[in-house]
């Protein structure tokens, strides 16, 4: 076994699964021959062998000794499967029927419709988990410090989505691109296909879901630390939060040619490159590390751009490079 439990979303223990798949290389046996597989006494194994009769795993041979024969496993499993997705719809009706109950309760319809208070770092992040998991299509996103981990975590949840197709649009702030260990996390989110973009102020942390329901996570007086989230749901409130994240989506600025160690989304010019990484507003360290030079030679390649560009500034060579249509020219493709 490696420590998955392959057949657990269909409803077997790991203990079931091993009797099952012993009972399938012997085609058929008897609990006392079943314990042996499992490492049970007989009467462990007995039960094990009903529950899997129960949940149609295996039959019952006739005859006065009990012996237990395995069910094909694509009749079994394919039975199961159904049987577990027949149960998923039903407790969606449910769910369809204690929401209308919730929202029915309120005699004003006020607020309470609108707005849930999340309190709790864990009932926090366990909802932030559960709206990933149910997003179908888009989700979008302000990040901004601080962060309640020193080095923020792996989000496994977003790895999932984005295998099943979902499209992630995130803002940084600048300070978390800046954050200690942050950087190595989004360039591996956005070879992953998270659209990344950057901007220097990002008001607030936000997440919206398919554009029906959004979470902003509020921090207490000790920096990092969430101890309270608002649930929005679908109302002009959410409709208004969507509506200032494409604005400031449009003003922010694309990471992904600047990031991307991908072949096909390299910038084809290291000048180009570093001007991205310049128009994300990293500082110079920050660049430094990502285009793997010293400081010094950042500094020497910045003056050059600019000379180039014939700009006084760094927001003069950012006006300059658009119009000359650098950024289209390493855009990736869609």
């Amino acid at each position: 076994m490696d420590g998955t439990d392959p057949l657990g979303p269909i409803g077997l223990t790991r203990v079931e699964e091993a009797a099952y798949r012993a009972l399938l290389r012997r085609r058929q046996g008897s609990p006392a021959e079943l314990s042996r597989d499992i490492t049970a006494t007989t009467s462990e194994a007995r039960a094990v062998l009903e529950d899997l009769e129960a949940k149609g795993f295996v039959s019952r041979m006739p005859g006065r000794r009990v012996r237990f024969v395995a069910s094909p496993p694509d009749v079994a499993v394919e039975a199961a499967i159904h049987r577990q997705l027949d149960g998923i719809e039903r407790a969606r009706h449910v769910a369809h029927r204690l929401t209308e109950e919730f929202r029915s309760g309120t005699d004003t319809g006020g607020p309470v419709e609108v707005v849930e208070v999340v309190l709790g770092r864990d009932a926090v992040l366990q909802r932030w988990a559960q709206l990933q998991q149910i997003t179908t299509s888009e989700l979008l996103a302000f990040d901004r410090p601080p962060y309640s981990n020193p080095v923020p975590a792996v989000n496994t949840d977003e790895d999932v989505a984005l295998q099943r197709g979902v499209d992630y649009r995130i803002i940084y702030s600048r300070e978390a691109v800046d954050w200690p260990g942050m950087l190595p996390h989004i360039e591996r989110y956005v070879q992953a296909g998270e659209d990344a973009r950057v901007l220097a102020d990002v008001p607030m942390k936000l997440d919206i879901v398919d554009r029906k329901l959004g979470l902003v996570p509020l921090t207490a007086s000790d920096p990092g630390r969430i101890e309270a989230a608002l649930l929005i749901h679908a109302s002009p409130l959410l409709e208004t939060l969507a509506f200032l994240f494409e604005l400031l989506w449009e003003r922010a600025v694309p990471l992904r040619a600047a990031l991307s160690s991908d072949p096909e989304h390299r910038v084809p010019e290291e000048r180009t490159r570093l001007l991205a990484l310049m128009a994300a507003g990293l500082k110079d360290e920050t660049i430094a590390r990502q285009l793997g030079v010293g400081l010094r030679t950042v500094h020497r390649r910045i003056a050059a751009l600019m000379e180039e560009l014939g700009a006084d500034t760094r927001y003069q060579a950012g006006l300059q490079a658009a119009r000359r249509g650098w950024y289209e020219a390493n855009r990736p493709a869609p």
